[in-house]
């Protein structure tokens, strides 16, 4: 073609068409010592033409001599460059073994002739394999429809196959290669190999056309016209949505002809015990760890505002009439942008859909530049933009009103706008010290209509969500009291007074803690859940502020379609969502909250079960070790003990019904691996098993509380977890073991010795008490709580009282005989906005650069700035797992680039870390890391742009350990500016 796109006469080009010949060599792995084959490509050249092209299409006509793999490649004469397209040709007879390449993991490649067939056609199949011998090709999808067997020689094999309509709307052909038993020289045993076949009947397509113009004016009734196929009765729906909300969302118009037509999956199962005749090698699996997080008060802004009205109308369903056509209203109110308008249709078996673009904007377009968030005492000069969409200048006389925690310093501004021209104006906004959301609108009037704009944002708090408990006990015949501090904003806060008669009332903030947990690791999903299998009627009442989008059975749900939604090829769980790689522990305690889901009447995808049973089974049987440091006489200790996923995974497998009895006599017989819980652990997987004599020989008769050092990783240990999973055991093998109580006793004092606890610490205890509240017997004791001047009785059982207000003294008295316990809780953001500035065995700073590497003053920044945060965080020791770091951004920031790495164009960035994982917001960014091989520091980038003026507040940055409160630092914070 010439630069104009017209084809040029008497082009000189040349022709050539090219025979790939493969030669394939086995050859070992250095890592594995597996054998696996690895094909070379030499090219043949078979036929060289030198042709002049026409202004029309010209015809090349070739033949191919023998089977393989071609291309035809087409150059200009003398040039360099060239385009090309290969092919495969094939004919019984003509091949050998280099004709096509090997598949080194011994698959069967399967090229069909057409990518689509209609019924009733001929399909011609080719099938290039690893190595020759007999194959059985079948054509299945959810059923076999039929089978053969072909001879494979010189590598290929070739089949005709007639379409059935029963195809429809794929099959798969699926071909399974036996190698003949004297090939000793191949190590592969059978190839495996399987290709959809698609099938399409063109007939069932409807012919979809939307009709409407191209731009209309907003706050109108607009009428639509869908054509279907110039036929009556036609059933269609319209839809018009925002273009830019399908843009975010991704969102494709629906297609229900390629719907029905989808590829459907291949529902049957291909059974090979061939490997179980002639032993084959195995190939090494690594299988590594993650991170976790952290609670959702320091990692969510716990305010949501919808700052852009959706705009989403659809017509319901209507007929054609007999031109084919169905009229739609659509009753567009205020937007500016660009609609998307989208049609379908059916009759009978026939479908379609159609789409079209549909522009909305008034004559004069309103635009004011807010940021995604403010905090409080923050200020601004918000940019409002006029756009004349007409052909006449105009006058604009603007209105500025603001309703919640903003107020204008100016209420109006004036403008001139000539034709097709856009300008701006200044208006300065300040937020209160509240919170909540706000609201701006604008009003103009323009060519005799009033213009409106309304934008809502969030004034977010600068400091994190926080919340503070009093547990204790009340006998009967005393009293406690405790004041409830007004120390907090007045948006979101909240107090109440949970009481029980059982230990686990106690637990209240650390039941609310762990359901708040927004975060999508596979450790906490399934913490947040475990409990409440248990907890589902005391949940209601000790937390029921979590639970306002559903009960405790819809959170034990949500997470059992999670939890499976995450599971690998192997059986075992990602431990991040669209991970490959698995965590030991992790995977053991997912399946077994599967297993107590299951036996608690919830419905679990029984195949995903069972593939999870088959995995734990799996890490039963590694038999690994690891190194164990515990607490004896004030001084720790370490010896090298059975990794405790291990004795975790036998007492799992026990309680689904496949105890691995083998590896449990294994450790019987090798009690100096074994620690306390991992004795209760294996002692557990017998009584489940119905062996309770080798129960009674392995447990331990008297009560020793297991110290064990805290893990920020690997299995989470912790002496709570520890003792909480021993009392869990002894309540499902041994209702009336007399170290029950002791272990309770253990856990409620040591539990609240401390304030910070893990969410392994967390679930295993609330799920050991609240099995043991269901076995309780209730005390006899009632009372009454008194709040200012209110009073509450209580006659027993659990019970929730809110408290409201603030700044009142609370007492409870009790009187009878027994304890009740109880829980005080308060939460919101402290009105002074505190963040202790320590630094805790981490130390974490934040500092603000230019393009250069140089420092950036927090005064001294332009708008558009673009700067770059460099987050350095050093540790106290070489190893430390689940690092949390969270970095709120000021209100005149917005992310630009959140991994900035050396790649990047920034010359002064060396060796950047990496973050296990990070989850970005809009107005914070969080990254989640550890402290591995001896590198005690890091340091992260991202980038930021300064889109707003004004005077910000910048939040503390703060890390965290999220398994080890000792480790913990929070540094920086002030104001922020940003000039013209």
């Amino acid at each position: 073609m010439d630069p104009d796109d017209k084809p040029i006469a008497g082009f000189p080009a040349k022709v050539e068409l090219i025979r790939h010949e493969w030669h394939s060599v086995l050859r070992q792995h250095e890592g594995t010592n597996t054998l696996r084959y690895v094909s070379e490509r030499i090219e043949i050249l078979e036929k060289t033409d030198h042709i002049r092209l026409r202004d029309t299409s010209y015809d090349y006509t070739y033949m191919t001599s023998r089977s393989g793999d071609y291309v035809i490649r087409v150059s200009r004469e003398g040039g360099t460059g060239y385009n090309q397209f290969s092919f495969y040709s094939y004919s019984w007879g003509t091949s050998d073994v280099t004709s096509f390449e090997i598949n080194p993991e011994a698959r069967v490649d399967i090229v069909f002739d057409k990518p689509v067939y209609a019924p009733g056609e001929k399909a011609r199949v080719l099938f290039q394999t690893p190595f020759s011998g007999r194959m059985l090709v079948t054509v299945e999808r959810n059923r076999e429809f039929s089978y053969r067997y072909l001879d494979v020689a010189n590598n290929a094999a070739s089949m005709d196959l007639t379409v059935d309509e029963k195809f429809l709307p794929n099959a798969y052909v699926s071909a399974v290669l036996f190698r003949r038993i004297r090939d000793e020289d191949i190590p592969l045993l059978a190839g495996h190999g399987f290709a959809p076949l698609f099938v399409e009947r063109k007939s069932n397509r409807l012919d979809v056309a939307i009709k409407a113009p191209d731009r209309i004016r907003p706050r109108v009734k607009q009428k639509v016209t869908v054509i279907a196929g110039n036929e009556k009765n036609v059933y269609v729906t319209l839809a018009a949505v925002d273009e830019g909300i399908c843009q975010v969302k991704n969102y494709k118009t629906p297609d229900p002809y390629g719907y029905f037509y989808a590829r459907k999956t291949l529902e049957t199962e291909t059974f090979d015990f061939f490997k179980h005749l002639i032993p084959e090698s195995k190939t090494a699996r690594v299988s590594s760890s993650g991170g976790s997080e952290a609670e959702m008060a320091k990692r969510a802004n716990p305010l949501g505002v919808q700052r852009f009205k959706p705009l989403a109308l659809w017509s319901g369903m209507l007929k054609t009439n007999g031109s084919g056509e169905a009229e739609v209203t659509l009753d567009v109110p205020e937007f500016n942008g660009e609609l998307r308008l989208m049609a379908l249709a059916y009759k009978g078996d026939r479908f379609g859909s159609a789409q079209l673009p549909m522009k909305v904007s008034d004559p004069v377009v309103i635009t004011p530049a807010l940021p995604r968030f403010l905090s409080p005492g923050d200020s601004i000069i918000m940019p409002l933009t006029a756009f004349n969409t007409t052909g006449k200048s105009v006058a604009l006389r603007f209105t500025v009103q603001t309703d919640g925690p903003v107020a204008a310093a100016s209420k109006g501004a004036s403008l001139e706008v000539g034709p097709n021209q856009e300008r701006f104006t200044n208006i300065p906004l300040r937020s209160s010290n509240q919170i909540g959301k706000a609201t701006v609108r604008v009003r103009t009037d323009a060519f005799g209509e009033t213009l409106e704009s309304t934008t809502e944002l969030p004034v977010r708090p600068a400091a994190p969500f926080s919340s503070e408990a009093v547990t204790g006990i009340v006998d009967g015949g005393k009293s406690v009291s405790h004041d409830i501090p007004d120390a907090y904003l007045p948006f979101g806060r909240r107090a109440y007074l949970t009481l029980s008669p059982y230990p686990v009332a106690n637990f209240a903030k650390e039941l609310a803690y762990l359901i708040g947990y927004p975060h999508g690791c596979l450790e906490q999903t399934v913490s947040k859940a475990f409990p409440q299998i248990y907890l589902r009627d005391i949940a209601l009442i000790l937390a029921p502020s979590t639970l306002n989008t559903g009960s405790p059975i819809y959170f034990v749900n949500e997470a059992i379609t999670k939890v499976t939604s995450m599971q690998l090829y192997d059986g075992t769980f990602s431990y991040w969502p669209g991970e490959a790689s698995s965590n030991r522990w992790s995977t053991v305690y997912a399946t077994h909250f599967l297993l107590e889901a299951r036996k608690a009447g919830f419905a679990v995808p029984e195949g995903s079960l069972k593939s999870a049973l088959a995995a734990v089974a799996g890490i039963a049987r590694s038999k690994l070790t690891q190194e164990y440091s515990s607490y004896l006489n004030n001084q720790i200790t370490v010896r090298r003990i059975a990794d405790k996923s291990t004795l975790y995974a036998l007492y799992v497998l026990a309680a689904g019904g496949t105890p691995e009895k083998a590896v449990m006599d294994f450790y019987r017989g090798e009690k100096a691996l074994l620690t306390t819980d991992t004795k209760y652990l294996l002692a557990g997987a017998y009584a489940l098993a119905g062996d309770r004599a080798v129960y009674g020989e392995i447990l331990p008769p008297q009560f020793p509380a297991e110290e064990a050092v805290r893990e920020s990783g690997w299995n989470f240990d912790s002496p709570i977890r520890a003792n909480a999973l021993m009392l869990n055991i002894l309540l499902e093998t041994d209702l009336n073991n007399p170290n029950i109580p002791r272990l309770m006793e253990y856990l409620s004092t040591h539990y609240h010795s401390g304030w910070w606890y893990s969410t392994q610490d967390d679930a295993f205890t609330l799920l050991a008490f609240g099995k043991a509240a269901r076995m309780a017997t209730a005390t006899k004791v009632e009372g009454t709580v008194t709040v200012g001047g209110k009073e509450f009785s209580y006659k027993g059982g659990n019970q929730r009282i809110d408290i409201e207000p603030f700044g009142k003294k609370v007492t409870v008295a009790m009187r009878g005989e027994g304890r009740i316990y109880y829980s005080l809780v308060t939460e919101g953001i402290r009105s002074d906005g505190a963040v202790k500035i320590e630094d805790k065995n981490l130390q974490v700073r934040r500092e603000l650069l230019d393009r250069s590497g140089n420092p950036v003053s927090p005064g001294g920044i332009k708008q558009n700035d673009l700067i770059v945060v460099r987050i350095t965080l050093t540790s106290s020791v070489n190893d430390l797992d689940n690092i949390a770091i969270t970095d709120l951004l000021p209100g005149g920031f917005e992310l630009e680039n959140p991994r900035i790495t050396e790649a990047t164009n920034y010359a002064f960035i060396k060796s950047p870390a990496s973050a296990d994982y990070m989850d970005i917001r809009d107005d914070r960014i969080n990254l989640y890391t550890a402290i591995r091989g001896g590198r005690r520091q890091m340091q992260f980038y991202y980038a930021v742009r300064a889109v707003t003026q004004g005077n910000f507040q910048y939040a503390p940055v703060m890390a965290e350990a999220m398994y080890n409160a000792d480790y913990r630092s929070a540094s920086g914070g002030g104001r922020l500016r940003v000039g013209k």
